[in-house]
């Protein structure tokens, strides 16, 4: 029912623009005209990709110096499977990675869920999660150049992660999810290392990418040329403006 209302309020519109080719198809197959819908995917603030030359915030929070830092920024909703993610982080903990830090920057619905996932495994992740709550944009760079590994390895199919580009923007080796909406804007083993979704290979990505910070140090700077060559935020508004153009002079 909400989908057949929302279709009718885009009905009227000269153009849509829309983060995914999947949401293009869904409007479509709803009775849309194809020519009045624009795929503009995310995009980044290049003022938060310039990170600071140091950050403090493993002394803040008491990570060790020499501790390999998972970070995640980014909502707690239910389908980001975060609760998932910590069961993950202790079957490496427990397998001998003692040296792993999570470092979660964000809050939300499934927040109680996380701390009874960490809860559930403290005899391993005592002090080896450390959740920070949401944070100020303008505090995001000090985060993010604490990360040796940035991971936002599961979401819809549809959703276009505004963190992907921001991770990859600021240059750090990165795990995203293997859907279709991140598919279409990123390679595989090119800009960042994909993951299944149904876990079955996140793990051994962890440890391919701590194992080889040489090659994860590649992606991280082809991610960052590539995002910071096409999906800025100016970008993203040149090709909104420029489509409405092309619809109006269509008319």
């Amino acid at each position: 029912m909400f989908q057949r209302w929302e279709v009718v309020r885009f009905r009227p519109a000269d153009a849509i623009t829309v983060v995914s080719s999947y949401l293009k198809t869904y409007l479509i197959t709803h009775g849309l005209d194809s020519d009045r819908i624009l795929v503009n995917q995310n995009g980044v603030d290049a003022c938060l990709t310039d990170l600071p030359a140091t950050s403090g915030i493993r002394e803040q929070y008491g990570i060790p110096t020499d501790a390999f830092v998972i970070g995640y920024i980014g909502g707690m909703e239910t389908f980001r499977r975060l609760p998932e993610v910590i069961g993950y982080f202790a079957q490496l903990r427990r397998n001998g990675n003692d040296d792993l830090v999570l470092l979660i920057v964000g809050d939300g619905e499934d927040m109680s869920e996380v701390k009874a996932a960490i809860n559930a495994d403290k005899d391993i992740l005592d002090g080896a999660v450390k959740l920070a709550g949401w944070q100020e944009n303008s505090e995001l760079p000090k985060f993010l150049r604490t990360f040796d590994l940035a991971i936002f390895p599961f979401t819809n199919d549809y959703c276009s992660p505004l963190k992907l580009f921001e991770y990859l923007g600021a240059g750090i080796p990165t795990i995203g999810p293997d859907t279709s909406a991140v598919r279409e804007v990123f390679e595989n083993g090119v800009h960042l290392r994909m993951v299944k979704q149904d876990g079955s290979d996140f793990v051994r990505a962890i440890l391919e990418m701590k194992a080889n910070p040489h090659h994860s140090a590649v992606l991280g700077a082809n991610g960052r040329r590539f995002v910071l060559d096409k999906y800025t935020w100016k970008m993203n508004a040149e090709r909104t403006v420029n489509y409405i153009k092309s619809v109006r002079n269509a008319q």
